[in-house]
């Protein structure tokens, strides 16, 4: 990946896109084959986002190689990968390509939209709320497939659930914080009780010595 540069591709000869291409097959080849020892190599030198810059590329053949890398990572399902994807923004550039390609019926919106796809089938809760938030107003002018609707429809029911879910949790500990006060307080009006008998008997005590 040494012809990507910050966020632009340097070299953009046939030779160089050919050679970027099969590296991108050997990574793919890495990522689900040497799963374990391909991460930290991917994370560390910050391979995903130079993968994206490729995207930008003039050579259709090197974008799909780039957009099919990514669809590789998307499918380990791994939430390793998928943090790292949302923290460093690695769909961005995926976006932009999708919105440039116009809607037109060829290889790259096929590809891109299979991605979505797969994170809405899956139900890859991670990626599909930094799909919507991300890039939801991007998504809701997209009408001729329905997939982005789906999608936002199911991060809506996801937000739902987990503010139910927040609401119980703190009812729960509400109620926790009441029993626990209630049985303080149990225990000291059985602590007076316990010191009024004691008192009492010590004074019977006494009149029995006197």
């Amino acid at each position: 990946m040494s012809n990507t540069v910050g966020d632009v591709v340097v070299r953009e000869d046939y030779q160089t896109a050919q050679l970027a291409a099969l590296i991108l097959e050997l990574l793919s080849f890495c990522v689900e084959h040497h799963s374990f020892h391909i991460k930290n190599y991917l994370i560390h030198r910050e391979l995903l986002r130079r993968v994206m810059v490729l995207v930008k590329s003039k050579h259709t053949f090197l974008v799909l190689c780039a957009v099919r890398f990514i669809r590789k990572i998307v499918g380990m399902k791994d939430e390793f990968y998928n943090r790292h994807i949302i923290a460093n923004n690695i769909f961005a550039p995926l976006v932009d390509a999708y919105i440039r390609n116009d809607a037109r019926y060829n290889l790259l919106d096929s590809a891109i939209l299979e991605l979505f796809e797969f994170i809405k089938s899956e139900d890859i809760k991670s990626l599909l709320s930094y799909s919507m938030e991300k890039f939801g107003d991007v998504f809701s002018r997209i009408e001729y497939v329905q997939t982005f609707s789906i999608m936002r429809a199911r991060y809506i029911e996801h937000q739902d659930k987990i503010r139910d879910r927040e609401k119980s949790t703190a009812a729960v500990e509400s109620l926790g914080l009441v029993r626990s006060t209630g049985a303080a307080s149990a225990r000291y009006r059985r602590d007076l009780r316990d010191m009024d008998a004691e008192e009492e008997q010590w004074f019977s005590s006494d009149d029995c010595d006197e």
